[in-house]
């Protein structure tokens, strides 16, 4: 089984912080972490998981609804207080499963050492006689050869023995639970035609599959008559993500997945996010929110609340940039 390595210059996982606000951010506009017919307590159920996969590293957060996952993975947790809530967290960031990488990665595992010294990587994941130049990741330049071996089984195959060997966790919790999915699994999808627009869709894991072959079965003149940056790595792409949510996270082919951009014309991001934080932390320095506490009463604490996430909605919609 071939060693993976980290690349020798790291790239930094992107801040924990930022996956937070960006999930915030997601339940607010999906309308799930507060409900006005019920009252607008944050509620583990109503939440969403959030998937994220960078350059350097892929994220994952969510509000588990059985806290033994804390026991079983230990160390991913994530305490938060929000507007007088308590939020316990599992969150992670698996830093070199990210889509550039993991590219790096699992060429590697294909090329002899002595190619490797001289940057010369090959792949199964792209056609004979295709060379990509200059290729740039880490501050250094590599050119990438395509293979006699090109196909999607054989990509598929390298592809999953290093998400295998990369530690990622079984989430059984989120088993057939709509997730979303953001930066390059949106981007990817975008680019294959499995959603349209920045709003996005609702897909099954199974048609990553079916775009990953798709992508592996074109050839060399195709490629390079496209002209597209991320038109050579598709192959590779499509088939990581799909590796890395089906025999990484666990995910059965039927898993709903919902990727996104924009919801509601706003885009899904950490600032907004970070907004509610700095009202949620004037709030509290004015007073106005106790840290959270077990024995109390949280009825003045949920009239905040209700206050803010109305107030937010009522100031969002009279700019259009929700809908009422």
């Amino acid at each position: 089984m071939p060693e993976w390595r980290m690349p020798s210059r790291k790239c930094a996982p992107l801040n924990l912080a930022e996956k937070f606000w960006q999930r915030a951010n997601l339940c607010f506009l999906r309308e799930k972490a507060a409900e006005p017919s019920v009252g607008n307590k944050p509620a583990a159920h109503r939440s969403v998981a959030a998937f994220d996969l960078g350059g350097g590293s892929t994220q994952l957060t969510f509000w588990p609804n059985n806290e033994n996952v804390f026991t079983e993975h230990v160390g991913f947790e994530r305490d938060i207080d929000f507007f007088g809530h308590h939020i316990r967290l599992f969150t992670h960031s698996f830093l070199g499963n990210g889509l550039i990488a993991a590219r790096l990665n699992i060429l590697q595992a294909e090329t002899g050492e002595e190619q490797e010294k001289e940057h010369q990587l090959v792949s199964s994941c792209m056609p004979d006689g295709y060379n990509l130049r200059d290729w740039e990741y880490a501050l250094e330049f590599w050119n990438v050869n395509g293979t006699t071996s090109y196909s999607y089984d054989n990509c598929y195959e390298v592809t999953r023995q290093f998400v295998k060997s990369s530690g990622i966790m079984h989430l059984r919790e989120l088993k057939n639970k709509p997730i979303y999915l953001f930066s390059y699994f949106f981007d990817r999808a975008l680019n294959s035609g499995l959603v349209k627009g920045n709003d996005g869709g609702n897909v099954e894991l199974a048609q990553f599959r079916e775009a990953a072959k798709i992508a592996c079965g074109r050839g060399k003149a195709e490629i390079e008559a496209d002209g597209s940056h991320w038109m050579p790595w598709q192959c590779l792409d499509l088939t990581y993500i799909y590796s890395l949510l089906r025999d990484g996270y666990e995910f059965e082919d039927g898993q709903p997945i919902v990727l996104a951009k924009k919801i509601k014309n706003m885009e899904v991001s950490w600032g907004q996010g970070v907004a509610f934080a700095t009202a949620n932390e004037f709030l509290r320095a004015e007073g106005l929110v106790e840290m959270p506490r077990s024995d109390r009463n949280s009825t003045v604490v949920d009239q905040i609340f209700d206050f803010f996430y109305s107030g937010t909605n009522q100031v969002l919609t009279y700019f259009n940039i929700i809908s009422a």
